[in-house]
């Protein structure tokens, strides 16, 4: 029956369509059906859906709203968010973007140097700039001088695992607060990934750690790009690409164990931060639909030159978004805004352990497949008849071999976040 009516209510559209001004409301405009502040055909449109399906579009949506998010941070940054202009802009979202780079530094830094040091700004906004450029400039001037809508915090990730490096969390939110007072702005945390250097238990306890202070100190929005790195590494596919031993340029991390590399894992990084962002600020799209693909020429564009998109590396390290990458990468990101402190194995597949044994055998269970994320292995290692222990390591996929000493009967035991291989010797 709705078609039957369409022919009496196209009049009374035409009506609306008309663009005069109300006189009790000078900022609404008659005919301005989607609220986008201009009269058009698309607001026949809307009505029209209206009539035929019952259902007006999503209030919640906001079109041609620009969004404007200011970061916190380092080099880990810096490769979370450097494709971030570009993901937005295919997905027709105005925006400024802009991130310290205080090389090293994290939570404590920018607390401390609110009001006296001036770090380097790098920003990228889509009504001036095709490609980043830099400033320097001090913390709490940055805050004051726009209206953000998001100012996204993170902690250096050589601290990441110590609760206790985030006792001043609570008072860089006070100083932001103070410096946005009487502005619609929220406070965000950058959910950060692995630090390849470290040796202790990734992501396990940083996360841990990240979640606890995001909890006591009243973060807004998490973005939760670690997260989505993590899990897709819990595919081989990925993850072969971080092995030296399968690929010697290591293309999903650099050289240094740490950074990640132009291509994919940039990518799957800023795809996250981009989906937390359409999901608080309403900016009407998915990362599901993305049909973005980085580029060298990406890389190199602009001001900014450091570890992870600087020409030398990008030319070795350039991992190329392929239909299979773009399809692990949406659905690592999608898994991270569900769960995102936990890390979500992708398919079902699990971590793999190689062992290199000499003069030695192993007594227990000891896997070398089927082994879930977070799974403790726990076995003993003990030496040949005639033999003494000399030596065991243990190696992550893209770390070095790490002494490793074992309990008083030969106990090995450690909680499995990577493919690991355990190297032990008796002479």
């Amino acid at each position: 029956m709705k078609k039957y009516y369409l022919q009496y209510l196209l009049p009374i559209l035409v009506f609306f369509f008309v663009p005069f001004k109300m006189t009790a409301d000078e900022s609404y405009i008659r005919g301005d059906s989607n609220g986008d502040g201009v009269v058009n055909i698309k607001d026949v449109t809307c009505l029209i859906d209206y009539v035929m399906s019952g259902s007006w579009p999503d209030e919640g949506t906001v079109d041609n709203k620009k969004i404007k998010v200011l970061f916190f941070g380092n080099s880990y940054t810096a490769n979370s968010v450097f494709y971030l202009p570009f993901i937005l802009g295919n997905n027709g979202v105005d925006f400024k973007v802009s991130f310290f780079f205080a090389a090293g530094e994290g939570v404590d830094y920018f607390y401390n140097s609110w009001d006296s040091v001036a770090p380097t700004l790098y920003t990228f906004d889509s009504e001036t700039d095709s490609v980043w450029h830099s400033e320097h400039i001090k913390p709490k001037v940055a805050v004051e001088s726009d209206d953000w809508d998001l100012l996204v915090l993170q902690q250096f990730s050589q601290v990441s695992f110590v609760q206790d490096s985030y006792s001043n969390v609570g008072n860089l939110v006070n100083l932001i607060k103070a410096s946005t007072e009487g502005k619609d702005s929220k406070i965000g945390w950058n959910i950060t990934h692995p630090n390849g250097q470290i040796a202790y238990n990734y992501p396990l306890q940083s996360f841990a750690c990240m979640e606890s202070a995001c909890q006591q100190n009243g973060i807004d929005v998490l973005l939760p790009y670690g997260t989505a790195i993590c899990n897709a590494l819990t595919k081989y596919v990925c993850r072969a690409y971080a092995n030296p031993s399968i690929n010697a340029n290591r293309n999903f991390k650099l050289s240094d164990n740490t950074h990640l590399s132009p291509g994919l894992p940039m990518y799957i990084a800023s795809l996250a931060i981009a989906q937390a962002l359409s999901d608080e600020f309403s900016l009407g799209f998915s990362v599901q639909d993305d049909t973005t693909t980085p580029t060298v020429a990406w890389s190199t564009q602009g001001s900014v030159n450091y570890k992870g998109i600087s020409p030398v590396y990008t030319n070795i390290n350039f991992l190329a978004v392929t239909d299979e990458f773009r399809d692990i990468a949406k659905r690592a990101v999608a898994a991270a805004m569900e769960n995102k402190f936990t890390v979500t194995q992708l398919d079902g597949e699990t971590m793999k352990v190689t062992y290199n044994l000499t003069g030695c055998h192993i007594e227990g269970s000891a896997p070398t497949t089927g082994i879930n994320f977070g799974e403790t292995l726990s076995f003993r290692i003990v030496a040949d008849e005639g033999k003494t222990m000399s030596s065991v390591t243990s190696r992550k996929i893209w770390g070095s071999d790490i002494p490793y000493e074992l309990g008083e009967n030969g106990e090995f035991e450690k909680v499995v976040t990577e493919d690991l291989v355990i190297t032990a010797t008796a002479l």
